[in-house]
């Protein structure tokens, strides 16, 4: 329990930053950008457990739609990474999926140089323990 609330209290200052009024939500729809193919990840402490998941991207404007698409490469690599770097128990946390999404939103934002991406979500989540 007492993790779960060091989760959100973490989550906060993300969460606030992430308002609707901050992030243009209002009234607007944002584009939907779904990545190609399943992610398969082994966590980071049990070489037998890993995750299977796909992500949904919603992106500002299409500004980025061609970027992402042409290197979608280094968009699989970083959320490889990001998912990579986690343990069993971070994985099964739903906050800790939050902070992880969060993570790929803002790795992703920086490695293109935009600020266009707005949220991800995982369309399909599923640890696996071989």
């Amino acid at each position: 329990m007492r993790k779960m609330a060091l989760a959100f209290i973490l989550m906060l200052p993300l969460l606030a930053s992430c308002s609707k009024e901050e992030a243009g939500y209002e009234g607007k729809d944002y584009i939907p950008f779904p990545l190609v193919g399943d992610f398969i990840v082994n966590v980071q402490d049990d070489s037998r457990q890993y995750v299977k998941c796909s992500i949904t991207l919603e992106l500002q404007d299409e500004s980025l739609v061609a970027d992402l698409t042409e290197k979608q490469y280094r968009v699989s690599a970083y959320i490889t990474n990001a998912i990579g770097s986690k343990t069993a128990a971070q994985v099964k946390d739903p906050a800790e999926r939050n902070l992880i999404l969060a993570e790929i939103v803002s790795g992703i934002n920086t490695e293109f140089n935009t600020k266009t991406v707005m949220r991800a979500f995982f369309t399909t989540f599923t640890t696996v323990r071989q």
